[in-house]
Order: C-alpha cells, then sequence, then structure tokens
C-alpha cells in the first residue's frame, strides 16, 4: 500500500501478474504493472511511491513505476526455494 492510502499493488494468484489498484475521485481504477511467465509471490510499494518490489520464488526484483524495465536484485538459481 502507498503511504496516503490510495494504491495498493495486488498480486494475481496463482497467475503471479501484479497490478497497481486506486480509488481517483471515487472511482476503481487498475493499471497493470507486471506480467511475465514467473509467479511473483509478493508485492510491496517503495515508501516513496516510486518503485515496486516483488519477489519470485527465488529472487527480488524492482520497477520504477514511473516506467523502465525491472532490475533484480538478488541472483539464486531457479529452484532456490529457501532465501
Amino acid at each position: 500500500m502507498s503511504e496516503d492510502g490510495q494504491e495498493i499493488a495486488v498480486v494475481d494468484h496463482p497467475r503471479g501478474d501484479i497490478s497497481l489498484s486506486s480509488v481517483e475521485n471515487g472511482q476503481a481504477a487498475v493499471r497493470p504493472l507486471l506480467q511475465t511467465p514467473e509467479k511473483e509471490q509478493r508485492a510491496e510499494l517503495s515508501p516513496d511511491g516510486r518503485w515496486l518490489a516483488d519477489a519470485t520464488l527465488s529472487n527480488i526484483w524492482v520497477q520504477p513505476l514511473g516506467g523502465g524495465p525491472p532490475y533484480q536484485l538478488t541472483h539464486f538459481p531457479d529452484d532456490d526455494r529457501v532465501i
């Protein structure tokens, strides 16, 4: 959830896609953020609302919400399920 409580990152289980849900002028809005073959497990917004961090089964990624590619922070083997 964003610091102001207006946006929340939502992980669609079991697909693992991530979207950003918000309320603008009393209307709900959903913006797709990340659709990959990976199964994202969890998503968090940075306190300043500029970044999305997400976790796959093995690794952690960050992505700027203003646009740009995701950046992989950790580099564990794909079959490593315990970090």
